[in-house]
């Protein structure tokens, strides 16, 4: 039987780890960077190879279609990843106003493990290692095939995971976010919004 009790101070006093259900799709191909500039809230453009932001992804009418994640891995390639069970949603609206550009979505069968907790940042790990501080909490997520709970890092309840989280404010898709949501609504329009970077669907 899981101690919350113990987990929830472990994410918040030390470092826990939690196994979170994420959608992860591979964008690659010569137009993917130009493609995502007109059809994501956040500046890809701007986003060195090996960084990560958050991400709207918009309907014309200006309402939430998915809240993303998207990691610049390559010149021509990224790694998008989403609350699970919206990763379909993602795929399909990526692929609507895809027409003529050349590039490929592949969803990958990779894991998601998340390190929240003041030590979050020191604890060593492998593989693709995305920075995911939140308000107040720092934060790690270990994002691959077959990513490995650190040595001595205690594995948590995903409930104790999401009381962190409300008190971070940070939204999930299906729970605080849906398809009548509008960005503004979500708290978080300083991290998954340029407002510098030109047009873009929504």
């Amino acid at each position: 039987m899981a101690d919350l009790t113990a987990d929830y101070l472990a994410l918040r006093r030390e470092v826990g780890a939690v196994w979170l259900a994420r959608d992860v799709l591979r964008l690659h191909g010569p137009d993917t960077i130009t493609y995502l500039q007109g059809q994501l809230s956040q500046d890809v453009e701007a986003l060195a190879v090996g960084a990560s932001a958050l991400s709207f992804l918009l309907q014309p009418q200006g309402k939430v279609d998915a809240l993303i994640r998207v990691t610049r891995t390559g010149d021509h390639e990224v790694v998008v990843d989403c609350d699970g069970g919206w990763g379909e949603a993602v795929n399909t609206r990526l692929t609507r106003f895809k027409l003529r550009s050349k590039f490929e979505i592949e969803p990958l069968d990779w894991k998601c493990l998340a390190l929240r907790g003041p030590q979050a940042h020191d604890v060593p790990t492998d593989g693709l290692t995305i920075d995911a501080d939140w308000p107040g909490l720092p934060g790690v997520d270990l994002l691959g095939p077959d990513p490995q709970v650190p040595e001595g890092v205690r594995v948590c309840d995903p409930d104790a995971y999401r009381a962190v989280r409300i008190e971070a404010g940070v939204p999930e898709m299906g729970a605080e976010l849906d398809e009548r949501t509008i960005p503004q609504e979500a708290g978080i329009v300083d991290r998954a919004v340029s407002f510098t970077k030109g047009c873009y669907t929504g």
